[in-house]
């Protein structure tokens, strides 16, 4: 008569192989975690979330470069601007200030040679400004989320279409200004 272990053998080398298979699975589930983990970029004058497609080289100045798949779709630039963040932005939405406003497109787009779209979000602290080159220059349509702090604008800027809605949104969501 077999004993009490031999019966259970085979459940219990069921349990195990079952036991082995979780953990397995769940180290993958971690590593696979890891790697579409969000990382942060910035310097010392702002930050923001990287979804995991995006990559990110600073330049000089706290400028920084935003890259999908080794190809450049945007950035953060500062804009010297005297008095910036004294900027009343809702005023800068309803044509209130369009003396400002030109003073600030020239600075986003110097050569000119662009059509425009502005929306000012002051509840939310910043300025959007599309920029559409006109159909003679071989040049992308850019969305510029103009950021006020003291004597500048941190520009977080996106080459249109170049990235996906979502992640688009994710950076925007995360740009902070740091004291």
């Amino acid at each position: 008569m077999p004993n009490q272990w031999t019966k259970k053998l085979p459940l219990l080398a069921l349990s195990a192989a079952l036991l082995l298979t979780c953990c397995a699975c769940a180290a993958q589930a971690e590593e696979e975690k890891g790697e579409t983990a969000a990382k942060t970029a910035g310097t010392e004058a702002y930050s923001l979330t990287l979804p995991a497609t995006i990559t990110a080289k600073e330049q000089e100045n706290n400028t920084l470069t935003l890259f999908l798949d080794g190809t450049e779709v945007g950035g953060v630039a500062v804009i010297a601007y005297e008095n910036a963040a004294a900027l009343d932005l809702d005023s800068l939405g309803d044509g209130h200030a369009e003396k400002e406003l030109n003073q600030i497109l020239q600075l986003v787009a110097p050569e000119g040679h662009v059509d425009h779209m502005f929306e000012s979000y002051g509840e939310d602290g910043y300025l959007s400004l599309s920029l559409v080159p006109w159909p003679d220059r071989d040049e992308p349509e850019t969305i510029h989320y103009l950021f006020p702090k003291g004597d500048a604008f941190y520009d977080l800027f996106f080459q249109a279409d170049a990235i996906p809605d979502t992640e688009e949104q994710l950076l925007l969501d995360s740009f902070t200004l740091t004291a």
